[in-house]
């Protein structure tokens, strides 16, 4: 299935699939790829509630770029310095039947802070992208709005 849902990615339709329709309160089933159209490293984290049994029933499909790490140094009062790591990705989401986009990031972050938080208690920062973090993003699309917060694990 995953094979001829590439595409996608590339902005292409795939006539098999079934149209997203955000109206409807219902899961919308996605696929979860590579931005290059293969299986990624988040293809098999969503429920199985998420998941399509067929091609036939894909509605979404996300497209994970890959994963950019930087480290920077938060300086503090009396020469307390934190090492800073944060991890970016770039994804969008799209409609499987029509291949459009519904929702990109270029740079979606890991974590809530995105420089230096005003108190650290540690030497050392880490914010890594992980299933967690593309499940928000990915949560009210695939959920709808009608969905009561916190039903995709978002803290």
């Amino acid at each position: 299935m995953i094979n001829n849902l590439s595409p996608v990615c590339l902005g292409e339709g795939v006539p098999q699939t079934a149209e997203y329709q955000p109206s409807l309160q219902k899961i919308h089933p996605i696929v979860i790829l590579s931005a290059s159209g293969e299986e990624s490293e988040f293809t098999r984290k969503p429920s199985l509630d998420w998941l399509p049994n067929s091609i036939g029933e894909v509605e979404l499909v996300a497209c994970v770029g890959k994963i950019r790490g930087s480290t920077s140094q938060c300086h503090y009062t009396h020469g307390y310095t934190v090492s800073y790591y944060l991890e970016k990705v770039p994804i969008s989401l799209h409609e499987a039947k029509t291949g459009k986009v519904v929702a990109s990031d270029d740079e979606l972050i890991s974590g809530k802070v995105k420089g230096c938080p005003y108190v650290a208690y540690t030497n050392r920062i880490e914010n890594k992208i992980n299933w967690r973090t593309i499940e928000h993003y990915l949560c009210r699309y695939v959920t709808g709005e009608f969905t009561p917060q916190g039903i995709c694990g978002i803290y």
